[in-house]
């Protein structure tokens, strides 16, 4: 929202203007009701967020009112109530009781004295939800130019390339489902404003995942035998390149990136993009060995697609990329739970080894960030190494160099202790080093309590001699 007005993020101005209703009545018991209406507001300002107008989720949700009664025939006579955590923009019926409120509309003058509006989890949750809709409208955006040149270079006449434009096929139809129900132009309103000129490019690319899809069809029932079964790795290694191309795009961000290409990753295995998918990709796999059988093909051919995922994430590891060998690790477990012929799959070492990856990065980030005395991100740091250790339960961590990092990082941050023990204020010393140690809980605690005590002992013990020597000294001893 910032960026759209060229401001700093704390210059960002918005003003909520409304009309506030206060009526007063009696019901058949006598009770006293506040009727409490907020009409006619308006949001202005800086409202906007990627040239969309999110004003419609700026409005607040609660409010905090106080009222007061004046009498005008005596000025020192005031009462006064808080009305607190209403709903903002509906009727809103308060019983306050007879006791409180007794309005003489001669002489009485009811007055409010502040209000206070503010906004509930709910009101977050929707204002977080539509700048997730509007980052995804950009990157279905960007998407649908992508898929638009993968559709270009299909050629759907080449039997040999049948089996490679099946996952072209699929890729596009997938992406146009996740699109369609997304309900941009419902949920943004895309008729009346559509930078990206969203719609015309969603109906273009509607239209031509719809007849890649049956002419494709068409081709597999046209087709003889399907050449290029000696290169099933090569195939597999394709599919492997697509799925990670989403990884990467997940994982970008140096953009504010939708979610629609994890999802496109997350559902993969549920979508279909044809009526009896198991029966076309049989026959696929038939035309391409027709001498082998069915059931013994589709086995070859999904552990070929496994290993694949396993040889590319194993280069992606050799290379220090640990995240994206994670995520396509994940994916393949995906591809296995979905596929039958895939038996007992449930973990792979190379999963756990890029997890690995992913743990010791974070504590290596924390080393440098320490090197530079940056004491506070070196902390984060620990701490994101930490959480990822406690999500990943059933993988095993070396924790040693995460308990050399972590006791440099706290050595290094009391040394003022130090200077404290070295000057011999010693009493300092030990309140600092004691201090020192309560900033952290109990199991952080364990790489450096043995050496954390060593101080503590010193410290103690060189104060034990100091209070001895002012007691002999006191008592005119030596």
């Amino acid at each position: 929202m910032a960026k759209e007005v060229l401001k700093e993020p704390w210059k960002v101005r918005i003003r909520i203007s409304f009309d506030l209703q206060i009526r007063l009545a009696q019901d058949t018991s006598g009770k006293t009701l506040m009727k409490i209406n907020t009409i006619h507001s308006e949001i202005e300002g800086d409202t906007r967020y990627r040239l969309f107008d999110i004003s419609g989720v700026l409005i607040p949700s609660r409010m905090n009112i106080r009222i007061g009664i004046n009498n005008k025939n005596d000025s020192m006579w005031f009462r006064e109530m808080q009305i607190s955590n209403r709903p903002f923009g509906i009727v809103d019926e308060v019983s306050i009781g007879s006791d409180w409120l007794s309005v003489n509309p001669t002489t009485d003058t009811l007055v409010i004295s502040s209000v206070e509006l503010f906004y509930d989890e709910e009101a977050r949750n929707a204002f977080n939800l539509r700048l997730d809709q509007i980052n995804d409208y950009y990157a279905s955006g960007a998407l649908l130019d992508s898929l638009n040149r993968l559709a270009r270079s299909i050629s759907l006449t080449d039997w040999s390339q049948i089996p490679v434009n099946y996952f072209c096929v699929r890729e596009i139809d997938h992406a146009i489902d996740l699109m369609e129900k997304r309900r941009f132009p419902e949920i943004l309103s895309l008729q009346d404003h559509d930078p990206l000129n969203w719609i015309g490019s969603f109906t273009a690319a509607d239209k031509y995942s719809r007849s890649l899809t049956f002419t494709f069809y068409d081709e597999v029932m046209k087709s003889s035998a399907i050449p290029g079964g000696e290169n099933i790795g090569s195939i597999a290694d394709y599919f492997v390149s697509r799925v990670l191309n989403y990884i990467d795009l997940s994982n970008t961000i140096d953009e504010i990136n939708g979610g629609i290409y994890s999802d496109w990753l997350d559902n993969y295995f549920q979508f279909r993009a044809f009526d009896d998918e198991f029966g076309l990709v049989s026959l696929i796999a038939w035309k391409m060995f027709p001498d082998a059988g069915r059931d013994t093909i589709l086995t070859f051919i999904a552990s070929n697609f496994y290993r694949a995922y396993q040889r590319r994430s194993i280069n992606l590891i050799n290379h220090n990329q640990y995240a994206d060998a994670y995520a396509l690790m994940k994916h393949a477990l995906l591809f296995s739970a979905s596929c039958s012929h895939l038996h007992g799959i449930e973990d792979d070492e190379i999963l756990h080894e890029a997890a690995r990856g992913i743990y010791n990065s974070f504590i290596g980030i924390a080393k440098t960030c320490l090197e530079g005395r940056n004491y506070p991100m070196a902390g984060n740091y620990l701490g994101k190494a930490v959480d990822y250790r406690s999500k990943n339960g059933g993988i095993v961590f070396s924790d040693s160099l995460y308990n050399s990092v972590f006791s440099d990082m706290f050595f290094m941050r009391i040394s003022d202790c130090d200077n404290l023990l070295a000057e011999k204020r010693y009493c300092e010393a030990l309140s600092c080093y004691i201090y020192a140690e309560q900033l952290y809980d109990t199991n952080q605690c364990i790489p450096i309590r043995e050496r954390l005590e060593q101080k503590k002992r010193e410290a103690g013990f060189r104060l034990f001699l100091e209070v001895i020597g002012r007691t002999i000294l006191v008592n005119g001893k030596y």
